[in-house]
């Protein structure tokens, strides 16, 4: 099921297409491919469109870290890696 993300201005800045296997496929506002978060165990893993690893998610700890493991910062941020300025 494929939702649109909006800014905090109410633009739409791309969507996000959540599947049944719980992979998340993220795209621009043009709608190509920018990125995917896929699951492994309790982390979220997000990678940029030529599946590089980008970030990840512990769910335990609920942090989010760079792929080296060096926090970024507290809270899911995955979806907000691929709309930085």
């Amino acid at each position: 099921m494929r939702q649109d993300l909006k800014n905090n201005r109410n633009q739409k800045i791309g969507s996000i297409d959540t599947q049944l296997n719980g992979k998340s496929i993220i795209y621009n506002k043009m709608g190509a491919k920018i990125g995917e978060i896929r699951p492994n165990g309790h982390r979220l893993i997000a990678f940029d469109k030529l599946g590089r690893k980008m970030a990840f998610w512990d769910e335990n700890t609920d942090i989010t870290y760079e792929p080296n493991g060096r926090k970024i910062a507290k809270g899911n941020l995955l979806v907000g890696l691929y709309f930085q300025d």
